[in-house]
């Protein structure tokens, strides 16, 4: 078996790919609204887990990069550094396949989005990434 790494300095193939966020934040906001006496297969959970914390990493790539184009000291990057080093933390341990479980991959999920929207908005548009094919909304 040969292992392949691609050197991607400029993350060229995650700006190609589009997020599809639509559908990732009404399973977000479906699963937050489920109390934690719903009765859902711990299976179900697994996947929607899985589901969640692939779409926040993904995520997590572009807060990161429009947060390398914050200046050094200013307030948003601490706070985006914050709010990356906290998601990181939190989508790095496993997933029990239980509902809370589910909510909190599903709040850090839109957290991320939060994030990601508010650096958008606050960064002007020469700032951007160039080519990005990604949109905010």
């Amino acid at each position: 078996m040969t292992a392949r790494v691609t050197y991607d300095p400029h993350d060229a193939v995650h700006v190609r790919l589009p997020l599809d966020r639509k559908p990732h934040l009404l399973l977000a906001k479906t699963v937050l609204a489920l109390d934690a006496s719903a009765d859902l297969p711990p299976d179900d959970c697994a996947q929607i887990a899985l589901q969640l914390t692939g779409h926040a990493h993904l995520v997590a790539i572009d807060v990161r990069r429009l947060c390398n184009r914050l200046p050094e000291n200013g307030r948003s990057r601490a706070l985006t550094e914050t709010v990356l080093a906290d998601a990181t933390s939190r989508l790095d341990t496993s997933a029990e396949p239980t509902i809370d479980a589910v909510r909190e991959r599903a709040q850090v999920l839109r957290e991320l989005y939060e994030r990601l929207d508010r650096l958008t908005s606050d960064l002007p548009r020469t700032a951007s990434p160039a080519g990005s094919s990604r949109s905010p909304a």
